[in-house]
């Protein structure tokens, strides 16, 4: 479960990074910005959570 939460993490952080140009393009740069960050955090504390639980059950 948690690989595919990270993998989506990733889409949607490649999917930010390819709607950046067009977004500044007409000013919504923040909103790609955004959606990367969150996404990026999303990913980051996904595979913390695995890594622990990995390490807690042993």
């Amino acid at each position: 479960m948690t690989r595919k939460l990270v993998l989506a993490c990733v889409a949607c952080m490649g999917a930010a990074l390819l709607a950046v140009y067009p977004l500044s393009l007409i000013g919504w740069e923040g909103a790609a910005g955004v959606v990367f960050i969150a996404a990026m955090l999303i990913a980051w504390i996904v595979a913390a959570a695995g890594t622990i639980r990995k390490f807690w059950r042993g």
